[in-house]
């Protein structure tokens, strides 16, 4: 009986050690893959804010007006960001708890 118990015990233990690694590695994928895509999108907004500020530039012919439009336009983001602070926080939040609770 006391073999039994043991055998269960260990085996046990065997799952739970298998089901950590799972559960990190399964998390290691998706933070090497969330800083790979942020990397990405980096890039992309860094380029394409470039590219609308000297198409705002050219269209109000001034360079400097097109980057001032465009500064702007993240200072409002910013300023939103600011104002739905708690709201953003509870949605990211619930985000990350629901996808390492599956």
């Amino acid at each position: 009986m006391f073999s039994i118990i043991s055998d269960y015990l260990k085996k046990k233990m065997d799952l739970f050690k298998l089901e950590v690694v799972e559960k990190t590695l399964t998390s290691a994928g998706a933070i090497t893959f969330s800083i790979l895509l942020l990397a990405m999108l980096t890039f992309f907004i860094g380029l394409l804010s470039v590219g609308i500020s000297l198409w705002l530039g050219d269209i109000l012919q001034n360079i400097s007006y097109g980057f001032l439009s465009v500064s702007g336009f993240y200072l409002f983001i910013i300023i939103l960001m600011i104002i739905f602070k708690k709201k953003l926080k509870k949605e990211f939040t619930n985000l990350i708890l629901k996808y390492f609770n599956n």
